[in-house]
């Protein structure tokens, strides 16, 4: 338990987890105090409801956002800062991403999500689709999320386990390695856009993490292919 604990507290505060809450937090409406109304949030709510579930009925959306609004805010409290949305929205990566505590997955999820619920211009978001516009992600979403996030930890003894059985510490230094360390998260932030990119066909995918996944600007793959095919999003497909 308090080895789960520390991951996820590692995993919250890591860079490229905090470069993805703060990218959504940046499309919501503020107040004048810079925080998070209850109408912003529910908005959201809604839109992430819509991505992720097969069922979407507006009515029962709209209550359970309500209901997420009561919880995730004291009594009284009329907005949500960003420390608190932050919490809800790793909250609610928790929730989707299984007992792995995989920056990968995590990163998949808050990202895809993202593409899939906002509106762009090109290579640039400019805010939330309507609600109408936003649909159900595709499976393959749904298929990587369970291959790196909960098939991983099903599977009879982890990476992190067998290099160091039975030391809680050896354990979570090893998970760290694997996820955290600069050249694990790099990977992992290359990989998502990837990933990102073949689940919403969405050129914002290959800008994702371009300043900080480790790569050189002139590296000539398949990422810097799509990045040209934003000059006309009509070869996309061809690339």
């Amino acid at each position: 338990e308090d080895g789960l604990v520390q991951r996820k507290l590692h995993l919250f505060r890591c860079t490229a987890m905090q470069i993805s809450i703060k990218r959504l937090w940046d499309i919501l409406p503020h107040n004048g105090e810079g925080e998070l109304a209850m109408e912003g949030y529910v908005e959201l709510n809604l839109r992430l409801q819509k991505c992720l579930n097969k069922d979407f009925d507006l009515c029962q959306a709209v209550d359970s956002a309500v209901g997420d609004w009561a919880e995730d805010v004291h009594e009284g409290q009329e907005s949500m800062p960003m420390e608190e949305f932050s919490m809800f929205v790793f909250e609610l990566c928790s929730l989707w991403c299984g007992p792995a505590v995989s920056l990968r997955a995590y990163l998949l999820f808050l990202n895809a999500t993202f593409i899939a619920m906002t509106e762009s211009r090109g290579a640039h978001t400019v805010g939330l689709k309507d609600l109408e516009a936003v649909g159900r992600l595709p499976r393959a979403f749904f298929d990587l999320l369970a291959l790196q996030g909960w098939a991983k930890a099903a599977s009879p003894g982890s990476a992190e386990e067998a290099a160091a059985p039975g030391d809680p510490a050896e354990v979570l230094n090893a998970w760290y390695a694997a996820n955290l360390a600069p050249a694990a998260a790099q990977q992992a932030m290359v990989q998502v856009q990837r990933q990102v990119f073949q689940v919403t066909h969405d050129v914002r995918s290959v800008f994702l993490f371009r300043q900080h996944d480790g790569r050189e600007p002139d590296d000539d793959d398949a990422l810097d292919l799509v990045r040209r095919a934003s000059q006309n999003l009509d070869r996309v497909a061809k690339v």
